[in-house]
């Protein structure tokens, strides 16, 4: 018997978490509704954000592509991302992190 138990078939780490979407079964990564959190650099400025095309935004973010805060602070190292099944979903934990 494997130190696991009956969980055995369970994946060791839950980080970065996938979520499968509700109306189709499956997500492919980069094209979920997704919340994601970036910083400029370790102990540096913060920002989250949500967005429907993870890989394009953040293309966009560490080219400087989009004007405005992420640009001017220089934030675009991805910390953390959890994608959601429609963008409502996705909105929710944004919201919550953002107070």
């Amino acid at each position: 018997m494997s130190a696991l138990g009956a969980k055995a078939d369970l994946p060791l780490s839950s980080f970065p978490r996938r979520r499968e979407s509700s109306s189709n079964g499956c997500v492919h990564h980069g094209f979920a509704p997704t919340v994601y959190l970036l910083a400029s650099r370790r102990n540096g400025t913060l920002y989250i954000g949500v967005t429907s095309n993870l890989l394009t935004r953040l293309h966009q973010h560490r080219e400087r592509l989009l004007p405005g805060f992420t640009s001017k602070y220089g934030v675009k190292h991805l910390v953390w991302f959890e994608p959601h099944g429609t963008m409502e979903q996705a909105i929710l934990p944004e919201k919550r992190i953002r107070k």
